[in-house]
């Protein structure tokens, strides 16, 4: 009749079993990702790509204008600042038309008495707000 372990036991084993490959391994170096990889007619080639700063919350207007307060209350509640902040400039009109999907299309929890202070945020932001990389 086999005897079973308990589960912890079993655990406990083969946590040890890995520690001692791992230690026999010692000083080797793990082996540096390939840039590409082949097999059975496929091809997986390694890329980097750089994404843009994530910039959580959105600034308060440097030149006294708009504060922030109403959007980041409403909108980072779904999306960070750089969504918005890497847009092309739009017209106020476009703004309007942005807010009003996300509300209306995209059910976004922005309270209607907010918008007003939203879209005057948004029509005063600079042509190229996205933030400066360092």
């Amino acid at each position: 009749m086999m005897r079973r372990l308990p589960p912890f036991a079993l655990l406990a084993a083969l946590a040890s079993a890995t520690l001692a490959v791992s230690a026999a391994a010692g000083a080797r170096k793990p082996e540096p990702t390939p840039a590409r990889v082949t097999a059975n007619g496929f091809t997986l080639t390694s890329s980097a790509i750089e994404l843009p700063v994530d910039e959580p919350f959105f600034p308060d207007s440097p030149d006294g204008g708009p504060k922030a307060d109403t959007i980041n209350a409403d909108c980072t509640a779904c999306h960070s600042a750089s969504m918005t902040l890497t847009q092309p400039a739009l017209s106020p009109e476009a703004w309007a038309g942005v807010v009003h999907k996300m509300r209306d299309v995209y059910h976004a929890p922005v309270p209607e008495e907010d918008v007003p202070a939203i879209l005057a945020y948004l029509a005063h932001l600079p042509p190229k707000a996205a933030p400066a990389r360092e």
